[in-house]
């Protein structure tokens, strides 16, 4: 969450940041909201959504917590993937920068690049990490405006 705020403002505020929790079906909606979604709630003016049953997270070849889509105004994709140099940790890496890059007219290497975070799961009985980034998983959309 934090490296997406960092992106917001090196990016001079050009991104329309839209966060969307997975809530599997057989859980309520409450599940989705812990920490995470304080956080985002904090970002005030940026919606948020939730995603049960992950059809979102299908739609956007999202398989993993922390997953970023970038988009160009008229939907297509500019970046998919991570925007963290490993899982639960902070700092600049290359799914930053280039969606730094993209949104400030320089020429990027990667459009695509791994997602590190934990599994999005169909079911709360799915095995999962042990990790509180697990519960819940989030997808991440941004629209370069």
């Amino acid at each position: 969450m934090r490296e997406l705020e960092h992106i917001d403002a090196e990016c001079e505020r050009k991104v329309d940041l839209q966060f969307v929790f997975y809530c599997p079906d057989d859980e309520e909606v409450e599940w989705a909201k812990t920490n995470l979604w304080t956080h985002a709630a904090r970002l005030s003016s940026h919606p948020i959504f939730i995603d049960r049953g992950g059809n979102e997270a299908r739609l956007f070849g999202a398989t993993t917590s922390g997953f970023v889509c970038l988009f160009s105004r008229d939907g297509k994709v500019l970046y998919a993937g991570g925007v963290t140099p490993s899982r639960g940790h902070e700092g600049d890496n290359k799914g930053r920068q280039t969606i730094r890059d993209v949104v400030l007219g320089r020429s990027v290497e990667h459009i695509r690049l791994p997602t590190y975070g934990c599994p999005i799961h169909e079911s709360t009985s799915a095995t999962n990490c042990g990790s509180e980034c697990c519960q819940p998983s989030e997808v991440q959309r941004a629209e370069y405006l």
